[in-house]
């Protein structure tokens, strides 16, 4: 774990090794892989590992995570107030004194035990529609927050195009002629 607490691409390649141990992916044993929208998770070296190891992975659309993360729905989600309880019995039993780090393991144990199992997790995939998959359990409107905004404008002496998104996340992509540049200020060939 890092001493922040927040995952980086160093971390994650580390935990990738971990994953790729646990599950045996291999070509003989491909995985998928479903992670979060984070930026963490690209990464030229995370990218070759998965390849390498027949790990498939896919990333939630930015904005409505919260809806397709199976243990979020039925594990993590419902585990909350439970968790709430235990540090709440704690406090009861400690009186003046405060959860330290050390004690958080054997509080999120006692409230896991109390809401979790190997079927909840499962029923997490059916809840989200993951499996079986349900292409249809989204409309276009849900995905409203991932989109962008477009402003087209002519410039230059050639009177090129120049098309700016605005993401609702923060980002900006500039196109002009057959160069993209990204908030990183990159500048890329157009992919066609």
């Amino acid at each position: 774990m890092s001493k922040s607490g927040w995952i980086y691409k160093e971390l994650f390649s580390e935990w990738l090794q971990h994953f790729q141990q646990q599950t045996n992916s291999s070509t003989d044993n491909s995985t998928l892989l479903l992670l979060g929208n984070n930026s963490s998770h690209t990464s030229l070296a995370a990218y070759n590992f998965c390849k390498m190891n027949e790990i498939t992975v896919m990333s939630f659309p930015p904005h409505i995570s919260h809806w397709l993360q199976p243990l979020n729905v039925s594990v993590f989600g419902p585990l909350k107030n439970p968790y709430h309880s235990e540090c709440s019995l704690f406090m009861r039993n400690n009186p003046y004194q405060k959860i330290e780090k050390e004690d958080i393991p054997r509080i999120v144990k006692s409230a896991y035990e109390k809401v979790s199992s190997v079927g909840k997790a499962v029923s997490g995939f059916q809840e989200t529609e993951i499996f079986p998959l349900n292409s249809d359990v989204f409309c276009d409107e849900d995905f409203t927050p991932a989109l962008t905004e477009a402003e087209i404008t002519s410039v230059g002496h050639n009177d090129e195009q120049v098309r700016t998104e605005y993401c609702n996340s923060g980002c900006v992509s500039v196109e002009v002629g057959d160069c993209v540049a990204s908030s990183s200020r990159d500048i890329l060939p157009r992919a066609h």
